[in-house]
């Protein structure tokens, strides 16, 4: 609400409570109009409120959504990378029982090694 709105609805309320406290004897119309202006003067600040709850509930669950998305992309990328370190460590283990085939084994090249251990083709 502009900041002239607000200054006129406070000089307007201003001069209707004046004009009541004035009278002790009040008149239902003067009631009515009194009520009603209030009505009026209310509902678009209550108008303003209701749609500013209404945006703050959708960035709320948007907020709910977002964070549950990246919850589950923890838990995936952990997850991944327990998987790469375990075949890492797989990897390096099966590596140094190479190197210990080669070390053991003094008389025999590594080419007579691995022409061994292919088995021949038969035709």
């Amino acid at each position: 609400m502009s900041i002239m709105k607000q200054r006129n609805i406070r000089d307007l309320m201003r001069q209707e409570g004046a004009a009541l406290r004035s009278n002790e004897n009040i008149p239902e119309q003067a009631k009515y109009e009194l009520t009603s202006l209030v009505d009026r003067i209310s509902r678009e600040p209550i108008g303003e409120v209701d749609r500013l709850i209404d945006g703050l509930k959708q960035l709320r669950k948007q907020l709910d959504e977002n964070g549950r998305r990246v919850q589950n992309a923890i838990v995936d990328h952990a997850t991944f990378s327990q998987s790469v370190t375990q075949l890492t460590k797989i990897v390096s283990e099966g590596m140094s029982h190479v190197g210990e085939i080669e070390t053991d084994s003094p008389g025999i090249s590594s080419e007579a090694l691995t022409a061994d251990m292919i088995p021949e083709r038969q035709i």
